[in-house]
């Protein structure tokens, strides 16, 4: 009932309409009707409040429309009654999709208890318990089920938990309990490998490796594989020679320290010029580590790597047919390598070498980056040298080669041109230089012609370069006339190839530079990011959409977001979930498959997703979005903010607290800050020094997000909280002021376009000094708090109340006037502290309400840290009445100044001209209306 004033009202069923069955519900879920299926839920819920099936369907249909905190008191509700075998499937659809899979367990533990013989029930009840990580007794119910069907499966499931407690152990910092969980495995394997009987099965070997690998065994994993390639594990060997043998014995052999091995294991391959660039990288290692050794060195010397290498590059410049480019980058590695060993190679110069690749694999696209690690090996005079002598040769043999070969031969110069800095001269004419790359762009079409939709455009890099050459126009100049014209070559390389996702991601950046945030939504929406992509790369558009004011948009987007990073780390550690399919998903399968070998890679991922910087980003920019969206109302009956109250409770046991995320340790900043291909030089790429700053600035600027989600929760249900989460507010605020002068100065190379970081680092002054207004107010909320035990009495007591009236004022006119500021030129800085403006009035109308009603009711007696409550006398009585007067002064000017704003959001929208800059503003609008709390 808390939350009924907020949930949407379903009027009865009109008579002699056919009545709503369950079978409906599921239809409409089925269909992705989502908002259908809760009406028809409710209706059935309201004349059979019993029916467990339709609370389970509108508990799903709620978590599919995102609104966890509701489906939160549905699931609750279902914990408590007892379920049959009819409604079992569709209450445990609910808490599948809900994440509620302890509930599932309870189910599933139940049924196994009644029927323990029950093999297919027993592996459900199975996977149910690893998916939430409870495995003690599944050893158990393994050997159970083993006895009965006699199938190696579930015997290699006993092992697997096993050495699952094992880790588990391991991370507890229990090294004596993790050995002893192995050694228990250990010898459940070869308690069978002796048994004639049992037949040892590829998975099985398997996992037998991973038990000998985590108790250090490496002879034993080799023994091992020598017996399986005489097949004495059975008619034939079970793991046959490949990649994944040849990885299982390097590793033996690195922690064995048997270099001869090692070498001779990558000989053969390098001798024949092969392109395993594994290879290289162990025959290189190897060499490095003997050379620091003085007794090793009779294994191999440095100048035996380099006859094989000479022996190598020989052969594949001789290979007229399917060359190959290992030897080529291999030499070039090994030069690279050689000088911090004081050591000169005996082969050909890296510019002969670099020419000679050029020669034969100029014409791939690959061709730069390939290449792009080793510029650095050549000197100022050598790079000239090796763009003459490229420009030369294809001058000379431009017969020989098709005109697409031709395109991305130059195309592959020009960016070496730009990494090696020629486009950031001071004397370089940069609209020349635009003007240029345009023209081989528009020259570069008719080539591509025959291709089809799917493919790349030959030209399509002169495009993304002369792009980059605008933006850097624009950091020049401050023109955006520039960016126009970068956004407009990208429209038209699109148009072309709309298959290629850099076209895409740089005019998005380009249009988020300009504010045009409208026009990027199509671009990113062909995309088509999913799944991990959300974490990985969502940061690219999330952290503009909101700002720039794509409400609509990015409410879809976050909900795309959040459905698939839900994670419930209050109830259980495995799940994070992956679109359709999570995590403790996969980890079953590694049981169902017998895949063991992957499990690994599966918890990794999953520590990764759990800790993610951006899930946090996420739900919180996703709340503060709903919150200036949304007239919160408050239930009369229990004084309370039923939704807002369930929205904040399910942010809060979800996230780590607000204490916790000053350890950078606690979340993890898994953005793919490389996602858009850079041929910027050096100079203008981050170190990996610069790049923790960043990372640091991106969390600092996180805290000042989630202490505002705090600030609401102190509001709304913790007001003795609120000077302390306002301290902390402040804190992050300073913290951010010292990130962007750091950022500034020590980071400049991040205005290149090529380098992809999130745009909410960089906080305008004004901002900044928006959000510290907003902690002058909130201060003076709790000065109120204060007053009411302070005594004051008279002409002080009232003066004292006015001035807490007058700093809310003051915050409330100071927001008003950077919206009224903003709203004169129409650039992406501008909207963006519109979008502040609105978010800091909606704080303060939330705030003032809250406090005027805490003044109302009295119940700002009971706000005291002591839980002592203060007794009503005839001071605290005309204090309560001065505060009342007060906040309604705030009010007041709260809701002149949204009125204001409203006219002149509504004037500026129908002047400007853009039309993404339109929407945009009455996106504001409309929220700074509905935010009118």
């Amino acid at each position: 009932e808390a939350f009924v004033a907020d949930t949407i009202l379903i009027t009865a069923p009109v008579p002699g309409r056919k009545m709503v069955k369950v079978d409906d519900i599921k239809a409409s879920l089925d269909e992705g009707h989502n908002e259908a299926a809760l009406q028809q839920a409710t209706t059935i819920l309201k004349k059979d409040k019993s029916s467990i099936e339709a609370k389970a369907l509108k508990g799903l249909a709620l978590v599919r429309l995102n609104r966890e905190d509701e489906a939160d008191l549905i699931i609750k509700e279902l914990r408590d009654i007892t379920i049959n075998d009819n409604e079992k499937q569709t209450v445990m659809m609910c808490y599948r999709e809900h994440g509620a899979y302890r509930d599932i367990c309870r189910i599933y533990k139940a049924a196994y208890e009644k029927t323990p013989d029950n093999i297919e029930l027993a592996a459900q009840y199975f996977m149910s318990m690893v998916r939430v990580g409870d495995i003690d007794t599944l050893p158990k119910v393994a050997m159970n089920m083993h006895k009965q069907s006699s199938s190696s499966t579930y015997y290699f499931w006993a092992v697997m938990i096993q050495y699952i407690k094992a880790r588990n152990k391991l991370s507890e910092a229990d090294a004596a309990g993790s050995n002893i969980h192995l050694t228990m495995a250990r010898r459940l394997i070869e308690r069978i490998l002796d048994d004639s009987s049992f037949p040892m099965t590829r998975e099985g070997l398997r996992l037998y490796l991973i038990v000998l690998e985590a108790l250090g065994e490496y002879s034993e994993m080799l023994a091992v594989l020598k017996h399986d390639a005489q097949c004495k594990y059975g008619k034939k060997q079970l793991l046959p020679e490949g990649r994944e043998v040849s990885e299982v014995k390097i590793r033996c052999y690195q922690k064995l320290e048997q270099f001869t091995n090692i070498i001779e294991f990558c000989r053969p391959g390098i001798e024949t010029a092969s392109d395993d660039w594994t290879n290289y990288l162990l025959l290189f290692d190897t060499a490095q580590t003997i050379h620091s050794k003085e007794e090793m060195k009779h294994v191999i010397t440095l100048e035996n790597v380099d006859r094989l290498l000479h022996q190598a590059f020989i052969h594949s410049s001789t290979k007229t047919k399917q060359p190959q480019r290992g030897a080529f980058l291999a030499s070039l590695e090994w030069h690279k390598r050689a000088a911090t060993m004081d050591h000169n190679p005996n082969l050909a110069a890296p510019l002969a070498i670099l020419f000679e690749y050029f020669k034969v694999f100029g014409g791939k696209r690959c061709f730069f980056f390939d290449l792009k690690p080793y510029l650095s090996l050549l000197s100022s005079d050598d790079h000239a040298a090796f763009l003459t002598q490229c420009t030369e040769w294809i001058k000379n043999n431009q017969d020989l080669e098709t005109k697409g070969k031709i395109i991305l031969r130059n195309a592959a110069l020009e960016k070496c041109r730009r990494y090696i800095g020629y486009h950031h001269h001071i004397d370089v004419d940069q609209l020349g230089l635009f003007s240029a790359l345009s023209e081989q762009f528009h020259a570069s079409i008719p080539a591509g012609f025959e291709l089809k939709p799917s493919e790349l455009q030959f030209g399509d890099s002169f495009a993304i370069i002369a792009a980059n050459v605008a933006f850097d126009a624009f950091t020049t100049t401050g023109a955006i006339d520039h960016l126009q014209k970068g956004t407009d070559l990208l429209e038209k390389a699109i148009k072309v190839s709309s298959s290629n996702p850099q076209l895409r991601l740089h005019i998005v950046k380009l249009y988020c530079v300009q504010g045009r945030i409208h026009d990027a939504i199509d671009h990113w929406n062909a995309l088509e990011v999913k799944q991990i992509q959300y974490d990985s790369i969502g940061y690219v558009f999330i952290d503009h959409v909101i700002r720039l004011g794509g409400y609509d948009s990015a409410l879809k987007l976050l909900d795309g977001a959040v459905t698939f990073i839900r994670t419930k780390t209050r109830e259980f550690s495995f799940i994070s979930i992956l679109g359709q399919v999570d995590v403790p998903e996969f980890l079953c399968r590694t049981f169902l498959y017998g895949s063991f070998h992957k499990y690994e890679e599966f918890v990794k991922c999953q520590h990764k997703l759990e800790k993610s910087l951006q899930k946090a980003h996420v739900i919180c920019e996703r709340f503060l979005l709903q919150f200036i969206r949304t007239k919160f109302v408050r239930n009369a009956n229990c004084n309370t903010y039923g939704r807002l109250s369930c929205m904040l409770t399910y942010i809060l046991e979800t996230l780590p607290s607000l204490d916790d995320i000053t350890d950078p340790n606690i979340l993890s900043n898994n953005c793919q800050t490389d996602v858009m291909d850079s041929c910027d030089p050096p100079a203008r790429t981050p170190t990996t020094d610069q790049y923790d700053l960043i990372c640091s600035a991106r969390l600092n600027y996180f805290r000042v997000r989630y202490a505002i989600v705090y600030i609401i929760h102190a509001l709304v249900s913790a007001p003795t909280c609120l000077e302390g989460y306002v301290q902390k507010l402040e804190s992050a605020l300073t913290q951010v002021e010292h990130d962007i002068k750091k950022l500034a100065t020590g980071v400049p190379c991040i205005f290149s376009l090529g380098v992809n970081y999130p745009r909410t680092l960089f906080m305008a002054d004004e901002e900044i000094a928006l959000y510290k207004g907003l902690c002058r107010a909130l201060n003076a909320v709790v000065s109120a708090q204060r007053l009411v035990i302070s005594g004051l009495r008279g002409d002080l007591m009232r003066e004292a109340a006015a001035t807490i009236g007058m700093e809310l004022t003051r915050s409330m006119e100071q927001a008003q006037q950077t919206c009224k500021v903003s709203l004169d030129v129409a650039s992406y800085r501008e909207l963006e502290l519109i979008h502040a403006s609105i978010e800091v009035l909606s704080l303060l109308s939330f705030c003032t309400l809250v406090a005027k009603s805490w003044v109302e009711n009295e119940s700002i007696l009971q706000h005291q840290k002591n839980d002592t409550p203060i007794k009503m006398n005839k001071t605290v009585r005309q204090t309560l009445k001065a505060l009342v007067d007060a906040f309604q002064l705030a009010r007041t000017t709260k809701e002149q100044a949204m009125s204001n704003l409203q006219k002149e959001l509504a004037s500026a929208e129908s002047a400007v001209a853009t039309p993404s800059f339109r929407l945009s503003l009455k996106a504001f609008r409309v929220a700074l209306k509905s935010s009118a709390h």
